[in-house]
């Protein structure tokens, strides 16, 4: 049950959250696998930036939450109208997310495009002295046509043995460091996900990245594919049991393959779009709007529904297409939460359904999965997850994602018989681009642990019981070039119903860091 506090504190930070986003509605335009795993074992077994990242850069159909792109303007990467690359979401690093969907100004999405300082002291130059005659007309404009380019993030890995097999290459290096005040004896930041390690210095990701991307406009079959490999502290995050769990797993850094999987294009199977894409293998999982690859979020930290609510990748089959201009929708077979071998037997299901608006602001996701997670095949989890964007103006920008789950039999009652357990989370962000270069957000989320299954101890796994964590992140994000990320943030959490802060001695927590991510 709750108190009555309690009650009072969601309903005002509820209130608060929504109040902008309806406000301006009418506007055009764990240290070690087994805290991750808590979610699931804790009672039983079992894109614009410099960077074109992992899930961002996927071929657009099957990636987390597709909303459909228009047809008649498909995305520059080959993305399938599904919008799976997010391509209609808030631009969260600098800001675009994970496939930057809705993306609002990016601070390097547009970097060129806005006159600088020394822009305008030329155009003022210009008109003071005149027009040079120095060169010849053929030199004039060959000089206009290059300062008309738009300028390119650097790429480590290219050249004509990749692309003439239409292959792209793209890596990512992140490092972070996180100051906690109270200084926890374990050293650790409680159940907060990615930088969880407290006044520490972490090497978060590795990641490189190996793509054949689909083109769903054009009406011909093809292939493609992806491979990505990660090594770092975050790459426990997403290995798979039965696949890369057995892989290097060190005290601080892990290696894992978080996609290995092939596609196929189909042009003549879907009536209402542009044809279907068909997916095997390991992939991202759609549930979730935040990454785990560091480019597939605004924030350096992550919310605690990514830690505990939300799984990694799936191991199956997915297809994808589009109905329609406005609607898209995938569908597919998969393994469970972060698995490969299945420890039942018995697949998982999980689809979406997308819709985006005529003028393109506003986007809206259904992510649904069912299936048995434990060995018991009685004991099936079912999985919902909304996801709301809105583009508020040219440069302020919303996105919203609520989850919630039901888990048969994975607890205890007071009788010691199996129980049922339920799990919620609201989170709720509004970015603002400020220019070219710089952009900063604000982060509120609720978490809602009903029946005590998901908040556990992040050393020892043990179960905290019921209770809510609640967070407000402030962060901003700046690119100085076109391959560099410099993202600074201040973090306040606190919980009722435990003690899950400051080596369990705290229900509160405040913390500040930055982490710096390169593109190559």
């Amino acid at each position: 049950m709750f108190s009555t506090y309690s009650v009072k504190v969601v309903v005002a930070l509820a209130a608060c959250l929504f109040l902008v986003p309806v406000a301006s509605w009418g506007q055009t335009s764990a240290s070690t696998q087994q805290r991750r795993n808590t979610r699931i074992n804790a009672a039983k077994p079992e894109h614009h930036t410099p960077t074109d990242m992992a899930r961002r850069d996927e071929p657009n159909n099957l990636s987390r939450n597709p909303t459909p792109a228009p047809q008649q303007s498909p995305s520059s990467s080959g993305a399938n109208a599904v919008g799976a690359s997010r391509a209609d979401q808030p631009d969260w690093s600098a800001a675009t997310n994970r496939n930057g969907r809705n993306s609002i100004p990016a601070t390097s999405a547009s970097y060129g495009r806005t006159p600088t300082v020394n822009s305008l002291q030329d155009q003022a130059t210009e008109k003071t002295e005149g027009p040079s005659f120095t060169n010849s007309p053929v030199e004039e404009e060959e000089r206009e046509a290059d300062e008309s380019e738009e300028p390119t993030p650097w790429r480590l890995f290219s050249g004509p043995l990749l692309g003439r097999h239409g292959i792209e290459a793209n890596g990512w290096w992140a490092n972070g460091y996180t100051w906690n005040p109270s200084r926890p004896t374990n050293r650790l930041n409680g159940p907060n996900g990615v930088n969880d390690r407290a006044n520490d210095y972490m090497f978060h990701q590795l990641g490189l990245g190996l793509e054949r991307a689909i083109d769903p406009s054009s009406a011909s079959y093809q292939w493609g594919g992806r491979i990505d490999l990660m090594y770092g502290a975050d790459a426990r995050l997403v290995q798979s049991a039965g696949f890369d769990d057995t892989w290097h797993s060190g005290r601080f850094v892990s290696l894992a393959t978080p996609q290995v999987y092939a596609e196929w294009f189909d042009p003549n199977l879907n009536p209402w779009g542009q044809g279907v894409t068909f997916r095997v293998g390991r992939f991202w999982s759609p549930i979730g709007y935040e990454g785990v690859p560091s480019l597939d979020r605004f924030f350096f930290s992550a919310t605690h529904a990514f830690m505990l609510a939300q799984p990694s990748t799936h191991t199956g089959f997915m297809a994808s297409a589009d109905i329609g201009s406005n609607w898209s929708a995938q569908g597919g077979l998969v393994r469970g939460w972060d698995v490969t071998t299945d420890n039942n037997k018995s697949p998982g299901y999980i689809g979406t359904l997308g819709w985006l608006s005529d003028d393109e602001a506003t986007s809206l996701t259904h992510v649904l999965y069912h299936g048995d997670e434990t060995d018991d095949l009685s004991d099936a989890q079912t999985t919902y997850e909304l996801i709301l964007t809105r583009q508020l103006t040219e440069s302020w920008s919303y996105v919203g994602w609520f989850d919630f789950n039901f888990a048969q039999r994975i607890g205890t009652n007071s009788s010691g018989d199996p129980s049922n357990a339920q799990w919620l989370s609201l989170n709720q962000a509004l970015l603002h681009a400020i220019n070219d270069q710089t952009s900063w957000g604000i982060r509120g989320e609720w978490f809602h642990d009903n029946d005590g299954a998901r908040i556990a101890n992040p050393e020892t796994g043990d179960l905290l019981g019921q209770g809510n964590l609640f967070g407000l992140t402030l962060g901003i994000n700046h690119t100085p070039t076109m391959n560099l990320l410099i993202r600074p943030e201040i973090r306040y959490d606190w919980s009722t119903g435990g003690l899950p802060f400051d080596d369990q001695t705290s229900s509160r927590q405040v913390t500040a860091g930055f982490d710096v991510v390169w593109s190559f």
